[in-house]
């Protein structure tokens, strides 16, 4: 995503997306294991994990919007629409 961004002239947020990716590369591989393991296989989570995990993804979420915010200018995208 951040490349794509630096490609359409978009350095600003490429870098908002780097430094998040940075500053969580651990907590964002927990995710990306907890969503293969729902997937693949049956694992039990803590209370603790489970929250942390949805911790995580929720500030995906924001941030991912915070981006989009900024490239579409408050326009919601044309396949929205």
């Amino acid at each position: 995503m951040a490349l794509s961004l630096r490609n359409e002239g978009f350095r600003e947020e490429a870098e908002i997306i780097e430094d998040y990716v940075r500053a969580n590369r651990r907590l964002l591989a927990e995710l990306e294991e907890a969503h293969t393991r729902a997937v693949y296989s049956v694992l039990e989570y803590t209370r603790e994990q489970a929250e942390i995990i949805l911790r995580v993804a929720e500030d995906v979420i924001r941030l991912v919007s915070r981006v989009e915010e900024r490239v579409l200018g408050g326009h919601e995208a044309k396949d929205n629409q």
